[in-house]
């Protein structure tokens, strides 16, 4: 009898242990692995046979822990769809399965071939961005109230204009409509609705963008706030994901109709200040939007060393003065021993055209 009672005991282990440990090596999305794990603790707990329930209970609970933390192990170091998982988000062609320290990212629900793992969420979106659709700012700020529940907790890629940044760290969105201003990206914004997008860690390529600047953001919509008639959607865990370069432009110049010959001051810097000669304006054009020089220059989109590259010949004077040659238009730079001055000016400007205004001196001791 007491013989029979042990190979029981050791059939009821065998088979706890076949139920807990075979959901670890199914690497698939399936209800079964969990319930088939769940009956095998519970197997297992039957092996002890405990005669208190309390005690079959709390032997339960242990076994459970201990199987979830194996579960964990497993699941984050050889990159596997965890058993146990609090949360489950699907985005386009994307799921994430959030654990308890750590989720997995599997970049196509179709595979498992490209799956990803986030220890401690110390990452924001890390799969391919062209897996979301992408929706413009005003689409989703007009709709996004009406329709909270069910973008809440869902990961969204945004493309709109910044109406105001917080250094490396955040930027907002909100509603807008174009204007008859196209220079700089001005819009007109409206401030009933804002989109706070927070940042998973510091961008510096934040540096070059500025307000009114287009930006793309991909994040999770975490909480809505609504106070004094004003709603703030929060946009947690965001990555920038911007394709715009700054690296290629055209210089545009507009010459006057008739030539003021008056070096108008445009940007001044610490080292060198720029001026134009018989120009109306000077226009920086990116694929997808126009810059005053100076909104570019302040806002290191540009620098000014940039401006003298390409250019098709130089000529430098006995005051040691410089004309740059370019297609349309010229730029004198002034001697950089005596003066700060860049003068840019029409093509038809030669190097005596104008005068540098020469930098005073420190008075010696």
């Amino acid at each position: 009898m007491k013989k029979r009672k042990k190979e029981y005991n050791f059939v009821l282990m065998v088979l706890g242990l076949v139920f807990v440990i075979v959901p670890l090596f199914i690497n698939k999305l399936t209800v079964i692995r969990m319930l088939m794990s769940l009956i095998g603790i519970l197997i297992i707990t039957l092996f002890f046979k405990q005669k208190d329930f309390k005690k079959n209970i709390i032997i339960y609970i242990v076994l459970l822990i201990v199987t979830v933390f194996i579960d964990s192990i497993i699941a984050a170091n050889f990159i596997r769809i965890p058993i146990y998982t609090y949360n489950i988000v699907t985005i386009g062609n994307t799921r994430v399965y959030n654990s308890i320290g750590y989720r997995i990212w599997q970049c196509d629900i179709n595979s498992t071939d490209n799956m990803k793992v986030d220890k401690f969420y110390t990452k924001g979106y890390i799969c391919d961005a062209r897996n979301i659709e992408q929706m413009d700012s005003n689409s989703f700020l007009n709709s996004v109230i009406e329709n909270y529940d069910d973008y809440h907790n869902s990961y969204v890629k945004i493309r709109g204009k910044i109406s105001g940044k917080n250094g490396r760290t955040s930027v907002e969105m909100q509603p807008y409509e174009q204007n008859n201003i196209t220079i700089n990206g001005y819009v007109s914004f409206a401030d009933n609705i804002t989109l706070k997008v927070l940042f998973k860690n510091a961008v510096s390529e934040l540096d070059l963008y500025d307000i009114y600047d287009e930006i793309t953001v991909i994040g999770i919509v975490k909480t809505l706030e609504h106070k004094d008639e004003k709603f703030t959607i929060f946009l947690s865990e965001a990555e920038m994901i911007s394709d715009e370069s700054f690296d290629k432009y055209e210089i545009i110049v507009n010459e006057e109709n008739e030539c003021n010959t008056d070096n108008n001051i445009i940007f001044s810097g610490e080292d060198k200040d720029i001026y134009t000669y018989c120009l109306d304006d000077i226009t920086i054009k990116y694929s997808n939007n126009n810059y005053e020089l100076s909104a570019a220059l302040s806002s290191s989109k540009i620098t000014i060393e940039s401006l003298f590259e390409n250019e098709e010949s130089q000529t430098t004077d006995e005051e040691g003065n410089t004309l740059y040659t370019f297609k349309n238009y010229n730029i004198i730079e002034c001697n950089k021993e005596k003066s700060k001055d860049i003068i840019i000016g029409p093509k038809s400007m030669k190097i005596n055209s104008t005068t540098c205004s020469i930098t005073e001196e420190s008075p010696t001791e």
